[in-house]
């Protein structure tokens, strides 16, 4: 398991990606709430119940994930905790915990936790770590296997 990955020369931790993703979600809930006073992710790109621009979100975090920091071991992580966050946004997403421990509830639920946010979360994971089988060789791999799969099944490629 490689929660670190080299882009552009630099050492990128999990954590920087976790972080500019919250940052950005926090900009964005701002200037929604600001200036635009409507969410514009929440249009709906298909007649299935999720399949708004929010899910496309999910698959390019996902699929940014899966191709930074690929590996089977690291797919089962980043699913355990997106499900973990699907919960968590639940939970604080309802009306009770906005007023029980946030002190206001204006009525609209800006954080909602969806079963098929995790569908779509695996499908980036999915994308991402099949680009990087084709795209990027292994960086840990003794053997310098171009694969994304050690051909010796001895490194934490495997």
């Amino acid at each position: 398991m490689n929660f670190y990955t080299n882009i552009f020369g630099y050492r990128i931790s999990i954590w920087h990606f976790l972080i500019v993703c919250l940052l950005l979600i926090l900009i964005y809930g701002y200037i929604v709430r600001r200036y635009l006073k409507t969410d514009m992710l929440q249009g709906s790109f298909a007649s299935c119940s999720g399949c708004d621009f929010w899910a496309i979100s999910h698959i390019i975090f996902y699929a940014l994930l899966g191709y930074f920091f690929p590996g089977y071991t690291n797919m089962i992580v980043f699913t355990y905790f997106g499900i973990v966050w699907e919960v968590i946004e639940e939970s604080t997403g309802s009306p009770e915990f906005r007023r029980a421990y946030l002190g206001s509830f204006k009525g609209d639920k800006w954080w909602y936790g969806r079963v098929t946010d995790i569908a779509f979360n695996s499908i980036g994971l999915i994308i991402g770590n099949y680009i990087a089988s084709i795209l990027k060789p292994c960086e840990t791999c003794p053997h310098k296997c171009q694969s994304f799969k050690c051909q010796y099944n001895s490194c934490c490629c495997s």
